[in-house]
């Protein structure tokens, strides 16, 4: 389930349009060792240049963006070369067991709801990222 390790601290890239909860992500990527290396996108409009230009091991992806739909963006970065190795954590509000597999079903390796803590994040990137 996790990236392969490397030499390189894992690369995380944060898409999502609200500064707190982009703050909270920030928090729990720093509980985690070895500590990623991680750029924001706040609207998703960049995202495919930052996937290309980054080289992240893993997306974390507000489902709602302003202006395009977290699950359109994923579908789209899956379906790319550099996409197919990339890990995608889509977060979300609204998770009902029929929108969760709707959420897998594009691609996102996995769906966690907000609110969430620090820890449980931190856990959920570190066993993406293979390092737990």
């Amino acid at each position: 389930m996790g990236v392969k390790r490397s030499a390189r601290p894992p690369r995380v890239l944060v898409v999502d349009d609200d500064k707190e909860l982009r703050d909270l992500v920030i928090a729990s990527l720093e509980v985690v060792e070895p500590a990623p290396s991680f750029e924001i996108e706040e609207t998703g409009h960049d995202v495919e240049k930052k996937v290309r230009n980054f080289k992240p091991d893993l997306i974390v992806l507000d489902l709602k963006l302003p202006g395009v739909h977290g699950m359109k963006l994923c579908e789209k970065i899956k379906k790319s070369k550099a996409g197919k190795k990339i890990k995608i954590l889509m977060l979300t509000a609204y998770l009902t067991p029929g929108a969760r597999d709707t959420v897998m079903d594009c691609g996102a390796d996995y769906c966690m709801e907000k609110p969430f803590g620090v820890l449980e994040l931190a856990g959920t990137v570190k066993k993406l990222l293979g390092l737990d």
